[in-house]
């Protein structure tokens, strides 16, 4: 009777090995996991389909990742924003340079730091000459000494000349609005000459002496032919200009 009962056990735990293996194989095989795992499919694209996809990037899509603390209207689009204290409250104000549809140039839109709002007031636009950022450039240094940063864009117009603007954040009758203290053109090289002001200038002790703006342009007579601007290409003028704060401008 033992000898039955043990012969029995052994078939019905051979029956459930059995059974565990069948069930093991079919949902725990390495396999079928391995061949359900999902696939990334890079779609192959030709050369051509490649160069129209590079031509039709805009700029606008380049830049679609730019912050500002500036309230844009819908007809704007944004391709810079920069951040400098302009007029002298030691808070960062914060500049953009956009595109409004209908006007192929760049407009540069300054934000002033309200400390009791804790908001960013819009000041008029800057209409600029530039219509390309491969040319375009936008930099605030203290260039007239008085601890205020002025604004200062150029780059190349449409005419391939070199272009330079300067403006100095003022209060006028009680607002405040960015004045133009500078505006070079020339068919040559144009520079912001920096020299080395006092240590008490650094400690805002004192104000700085007043960098100078040097103009390098073709001595072309007028009327002349194009032999005669030819021959001018070679032979560049300087000229020195210094700011005036009679005048609150560079002459």
């Amino acid at each position: 009777m033992k000898t039955r009962t043990s012969i029995i056990a052994f078939i019905i735990a051979g029956l459930l090995l059995i059974t565990a293996f069948i069930i093991t194989k079919k949902y725990v095989n390495t396999d079928d996991v391995v061949a359900t795992r999902g696939k990334v499919i890079n779609p192959k694209v030709s050369d051509e389909e490649n160069q129209i996809g590079d031509e039709n990037n805009s700029e606008e899509e380049k830049i679609v990742n730019i912050d500002t603390f500036i309230e844009l209207l819908p007809t704007e689009t944004l391709f810079f924003s920069t951040s400098a204290d302009f007029n002298g409250d030691t808070y960062d104000d914060e500049v953009v340079v956009i595109k409004q549809a209908g006007n192929q140039n760049f407009l540069i839109v300054p934000a002033i730091y309200n400390t009791q709002t804790q908001l960013y007031e819009r000041l008029p636009a800057i209409q600029t000459k530039i219509s390309s950022t491969k040319t375009f450039s936008l930099s605030a240094i203290d260039i007239i000494g008085n601890h205020k940063n002025t604004l200062i864009y150029q780059g190349v117009d449409e005419k391939e000349n070199s272009l330079m603007e300067l403006y100095l954040c003022q209060d006028v009758e009680g607002s405040l609005t960015f004045i133009n203290i500078g505006d070079f053109v020339s068919d040559g090289t144009i520079f912001i000459q920096q020299t080395e002001r006092s240590d008490t200038y650094a400690l805002s002790l004192t104000k700085g002496e007043p960098y100078s703006v040097w103009v390098y342009k073709s001595d072309v007579p007028e009327n002349a032919t194009e032999e005669q601007k030819t021959a001018a290409s070679l032979n560049q003028i300087q000229q020195e200009y210094t700011y005036n704060p009679a005048t609150s401008q560079y002459e």
